[in-house]
């Protein structure tokens, strides 16, 4: 599926839903608020309103005083957001990850053959990511051993965020206004559970796949020494 213009889809949503009585909005819809919400009732009126700034949820639904925040997904693969490397590595290190490990998510990240971005070739995403094949798979076999480091990274980039702060989502919805179904992260840990991640062959733990921010959205070339972006595998 292409990609969508996810702040036009939360908008949509919104003003879909917000005002409206639960016997209005469509079945699909509603049939994910009774599993959010539980003991609706046809009048009940529904307040659904933006989050403003860089969080995780995208809106919050509100039903008798009770607030769910909402991350909304679409699409197959899907952007989950980024961080700096460094947070990213000492999030590895202090879950237990070997420094092999970690120097071969630096090697990706720089692509230069290099750990610290002074190589004097700069290959394509795809191209390097042949030439450390055995490193990456090497790799992969470590950040998919535990089960509880997959929930964690999971948690972080798709409920909560690195940073402290950050408001946490109760729920990710995948869909539309129209119809989707929901997630929460106690279901999503259930999932993790019962899958088994080694099939991707890009650098990834469990669904959540590592990729360098600049090669992936073509932006320049020094904001590589800072960012990644994480993406689902469509997978999850």
């Amino acid at each position: 599926m292409s990609r969508n213009n996810g702040k036009e889809l939360e908008k949509v949503f919104v003003l879909n839903t917000n005002g409206k009585r639960i016997k209005d909005v469509p079945v699909g819809l509603r049939e994910n608020l009774e599993h959010m919400f539980k003991f609706l009732k046809e009048d009940d009126v529904i307040h659904s309103e933006l989050i403003q700034g860089m969080m995780k949820p995208d809106f919050f639904i509100e039903i008798n005083g009770v607030r769910k925040n909402i991350s909304l997904k679409t699409g197959v693969s899907t952007e989950l957001g980024d961080t700096d490397l460094k947070t990213f590595i000492t999030f590895l290190r202090d879950n237990g990850i070997s420094e092999d490990t970690l120097k071969t998510i630096v090697y990706l990240h720089f692509s230069d053959g290099t750990l610290n971005d002074t190589g004097r070739t700069r290959y394509d995403f795809e191209t390097f990511r042949k030439l450390m094949d055995q490193r990456i798979i090497r790799a992969n076999i470590e950040l998919n051993r535990s089960k509880e480091l997959i929930k964690k990274l999971v948690y972080l980039t798709v409920y909560k965020g690195f940073y402290e702060g950050n408001i946490e989502a109760n729920y990710i919805y995948f869909g539309t206004h129209n119809h989707g179904y929901c997630c929460n992260y106690r279901q999503m840990c259930r999932m993790i559970d019962g899958k088994k991640y080694a099939y991707i062959h890009n650098l990834h733990i469990g669904p959540v796949q590592f990729r360098p921010l600049a090669r992936y959205t073509r932006r320049a070339i020094c904001l590589r020494k800072r960012d990644g972006k994480f993406v689902s595998s469509g997978a999850g």
